[in-house]
Parts: C-alpha cells; structure tokens; sequence
C-alpha cells in the first residue's frame, strides 16, 4: 500500500485490521478479499496503461513503415530547375 502512495502509518493500521491472528503478518487471501477494490483499480489502471502503450506502439510501426516505404522527395540543389 506505501507503494500505491498510502502513508506507511495508515497502512500499518490497515493491516493490523486484517491480521487476524496478530501475528504481524497477513496472507495473500486475506490482503486480497479484503482489498479487492484496491488492488482491483490498480490491476485496471495498469491493464489501461499497457493497451495504450499497445495502441501508441502499432501506431508508431506503421507511422515508421509509411515513413519508410515513401519515397524522399529531398533534391540535390545541384539537380534543381534553374529559372530563365
């Protein structure tokens, strides 16, 4: 939870909510029930993060493909009509 930017001290408070046996630890089915909405919306955003770094990648490779498939329309200053 520090790690998603919650203050080490409420997550410490959090936690011992959970930790049933207070052992100081809880386990992953615990964290997991217990948060779901949690790490569901961080799962979420991260899922939105890669399709879009997916989207923006394709469309590169096909802006680079174009690119270069195209021909160069540069020319030689030297090969330039000269005007009478």
């Amino acid at each position: 939870m520090v790690g998603w930017g919650v203050p080490r001290n409420e997550a410490e408070v959090c936690f011992s909510k959970i930790d049933e046996d207070k052992g100081g630890t809880i386990s992953r089915a615990e964290f997991f029930a217990e948060y779901e909405p949690i790490w569901q919306y961080q799962m979420d955003n991260m899922l939105s993060a890669v399709q879009k770094f997916k989207s923006f990648t394709s469309q590169e490779a096909r802006r680079m493909e174009a690119e270069a498939q195209a021909p160069t329309e540069k020319t030689n200053a030297a090969d330039a009509p000269v005007p009478v």
